[in-house]
């Protein structure tokens, strides 16, 4: 903490270039602003704007398909090596 308050603060401009880019999706090609799941997930009511989770459907689906992915490689391992 002593070395937060000794350094001069981040200039206001950077700072909103840094909070911009949190909020700004790289998959679309137009830097299209929606609300992203890990940035959001402590607060996804108020990121969304009410929408709740499906706003972050795409997000979701993503992170099941990618368990259903490792789980699928892990049992496929298991069963090589077993046999």
């Amino acid at each position: 903490m002593t070395v937060s308050c000794a350094t001069p603060p981040e200039p206001a401009a950077s700072l909103e270039s840094f909070f911009d880019r949190l909020e700004t999706s790289s998959d679309g090609g137009d830097a299209t602003r929606r609300p992203l799941l890990l940035v959001n997930a402590l607060h996804p009511i108020r990121a969304a704007g009410g929408g709740g989770w499906a706003s972050a459907r795409e997000d979701l689906g993503g992170l099941a398909l990618g368990c259903v992915m490792v789980i699928a490689l892990v049992a496929a391992t298991a069963w090589f090596l077993a046999g």
